[in-house]
């Protein structure tokens, strides 16, 4: 599966202009849960971050998140990206009256770094897709 990048201008006033998925990273039972990366080319004003992770099997796992420019500097501020449960879709916004992250400019290569708590049980796939939307 390749980036996904959308123009989302057809939605109205108010939508992220642009939605750009990174590609999934996965593990499989026996695999072990060691961090894993996925990259991508990116030129927006990063306005949301949708992280969508699959079920591991394994009760109370958890999955932190960094976000990295192509010189290894943090671009979006881990805290709200930390311990995000297994089975579960979040959705955090720069947008909101509290919001989870400070939006942010980004033009070049970004690199995310995905450490789950645990390797996924026999017979699970562990799933974590990542979406950016922004202007």
């Amino acid at each position: 599966m390749g980036t996904e990048t959308s123009d989302l201008r057809i939605l109205g006033p108010g939508a992220p202009i642009v939605r750009q998925q990174f590609d999934p990273v996965s593990w499989v039972a026996g695999a072990g849960h060691v961090e894993l990366t996925t990259s991508e080319a990116i030129n927006m004003l990063v306005v949301r971050v949708d992280v969508i992770i699959s079920d591991a099997g394994v009760a109370a796992s958890t999955t932190d998140l960094t976000f990295a420019d192509e010189n290894g500097v943090a671009i979006i501020d881990a805290t709200n990206f930390t311990t995000l449960a297994h089975k579960s879709n979040h959705y955090l916004s720069s947008l909101k009256a509290a919001p989870d992250f400070t939006r942010v400019p980004v033009n070049g290569k970004v690199t995310i770094t995905v450490d789950p708590s645990a390797a996924p049980t026999a017979g699970s796939v562990l799933t974590v897709t990542v979406i950016f939307y922004g202007a």
